[in-house]
């Protein structure tokens, strides 16, 4: 049995050969047993010489030509040990039951570097690392020792290879394939896509006497992203002009709906008071990025052209939304969250937080809105508008609840979807914004946002 850590940045991987640098895997990969086909696809890229071994200048002591010595020897083995050697092994057995390549999260101290051109230091890695566990492979200890000490050695590379040192939105939570998600094995620490129709929404005519409600149609905006951050001092807000944003499959052809919307919740780390409670300190911040769907951009584009007729109800309610949610108060307060926890018996929860399961929360003076046009990951820049839900305006009770909650988050299996509330039979039916998932959430792992 081996282990690799694997980061978005190269790190160091032990194999039977020898110790080697390896490029590790993008968060968007599934880091779970369930998914290794995934991993195994993406190969772990040695950064030494041939099947995919490129030049390398790691900042270690040891000469290069030693290193590509030690890397074509591992090549070397791997083409010839069939298939019941390492590398296929590697590439073959996470696919079956018996012998998986098994990965999970771990904590990442150190960091190697790398001058290789295509190497994930020139789009801004994330800090989160995976131990892979490898059946049949014994690492060389020597290796990993001298490479281990290189590694600790080398100083730590940007967060972007810019003008400006700024993180990759969604670099600090990995996402969890969907599949997966409801699969043997539970979400932890990580997000998953989820279907709107698991969602209930208003629908007409005449909501308010007859109360009818349907699962969703699909959502107009795709979670791409979540991030999970802690800020030490202070609230952040405007997160969009403080990440790299996801490159938006499908650019918005209206001049008031941006390609991309962030949510940005702001949960105080710091014990409720019943008076006069602080609007700033210490927080816990779990920050959406959606962008906009692809059918959701045809029929922009189809009104746009003039032959599309209107814009169906829930997108002429989401343009009036977004042109007016910044300056009148009103128009903010009808984007609505729904969070459902779906292990309630699993969670031990108190009782407040499983009366109001599921029930959905309009943000009303918590909420303040920004738009703006933000950098994109891979280049470019892309228009945004960020709602960001200071919970320390909520009331106690309310306060108190989550505070509760926090502490069971490793626990807790949570769907949480968004939309703008529709009210009179012209802006129904209701449509789901955006969803996903968050499972075993952990707040100590959350990774600090600067300042």
């Amino acid at each position: 049995m081996v282990e690799q850590k694997l980061s978005k940045k190269p790190a160091v991987a032990r194999t039977g050969a020898a110790t080697i640098l390896v490029e590790g895997l993008p968060p968007r990969y599934n880091m779970r047993a369930a998914s290794a086909a995934a991993a195994a696809a993406a190969a772990p890229r040695c950064l030494n010489g041939g099947d995919g071994f490129g030049g390398s200048s790691h900042s270690g002591g040891e000469p290069a030509g030693a290193r590509d010595s030690r890397a074509a020897s591992h090549c070397s083995q791997q083409r010839s040990s069939g298939a019941s050697g390492a590398g296929s092994q590697h590439r073959s057995s996470a696919n079956s039951g018996a012998g998986a390549v098994a990965v999970e999260p771990v904590e990442w101290d150190g960091w190697s570097t790398s001058s290789a051109a295509s190497s994930p230091l020139d789009d801004c890695s994330s800090s989160v690392a995976y131990l892979v566990r490898m059946p049949g492979v014994e690492a060389d200890s020597a290796d990993d020792e001298a490479d281990a000490q290189r590694a600790a050695a080398a100083p730590p590379p940007p967060r972007e290879c810019g003008a400006e040192a700024l993180p990759v939105a969604g670099a600090s939570l990995p996402q969890l394939a969907a599949a997966a998600a409801h699969g043997e094995h539970p979400l932890t620490h990580c997000w998953a896509p989820t279907k709107a129709s698991s969602f209930m929404v208003r629908h007409g005519p005449n909501y308010k006497r007859r109360g009818l409600k349907v699962p969703s149609a699909p959502a107009l905006y795709e979670v791409v992203a979540v991030d999970w951050f802690t800020c030490a001092g202070r609230k952040a807000d405007n997160v969009g002009a403080r990440v790299l944003l996801p490159a938006p499959p499908h650019a918005s052809p209206h001049p008031s709906i941006p390609s991309i919307i962030i949510v940005n919740a702001q949960l105080p780390l710091e014990a409720p008071s019943m008076v006069a409670p602080a609007l700033d300190g210490p927080t816990l911040q779990c920050v959406f990025y959606l962008a906009l769907s692809a059918e959701a951009a045809r029929a922009l584009a189809a009104a746009a052209a003039g032959g599309g007729g209107a814009l169906p109800p829930a997108l002429q309610l989401l343009r009036d939304w977004c042109e007016g949610a910044e300056a009148d108060a009103h128009t903010r307060s009808r984007f609505k969250a729904m969070a459902r926890i779906n292990n309630l018996h699993d969670a031990g929860l108190p009782g407040p937080v499983v009366q109001n399961n599921g029930r959905p929360t309009l943000i009303t003076k918590s909420g303040t809105v920004t738009s703006g046009v933000g950098r994109v990951r891979g280049g470019g820049s892309a228009r945004y508008l960020e709602l960001d839900c200071n919970v320390r305006h909520w009331c106690f009770l309310a306060r108190r609840a989550l505070r509760h909650l926090l502490p069971r988050a490793p626990r807790v299996h949570l769907s949480i979807g968004f939309v703008i509330e529709g009210r009179a039979d012209a802006e129904l039916p209701e449509q789901i914004l955006g969803c996903c998932e968050l499972g075993g959430v952990d707040p100590d792992r959350a990774v600090e946002l600067a300042p």
